[in-house]
């Protein structure tokens, strides 16, 4: 029986192996890596999300309160031009 064949069979059989156990480890570590950037990118959302609701609300009083003064600018202007039309 010649060994010979079977020693390289089996030698590139290892390497095979070597290689497979390899890009395991390599894969199972980027997926901890990517659940761990995952994590930290979800709570960077949420933090974001939570200013931009506030600055969000900062405009809407602001607009409000715009929106308030000129409709009372308005309603002034319109009273004085009805008086000037009827009087």
């Amino acid at each position: 029986m010649d060994w010979t064949g079977l020693n390289q069979i089996n030698t590139i059989l290892g390497i095979i192996n070597g290689v497979v156990g390899i890009i395991n480890i390599g894969t199972a570590f980027w997926g901890w890596l990517n659940h761990k950037n995952k994590k930290q990118f979800m709570e960077k959302l949420e933090k974001e999300r939570i200013s931009a609701q506030k600055e969000n609300a900062r405009v809407c009083r602001t607009c409000k309160s715009n929106f308030k003064a000129r409709i009372t600018s308005l309603e002034q202007t319109n009273t004085k031009l009805l008086e000037k039309v009827s009087g």
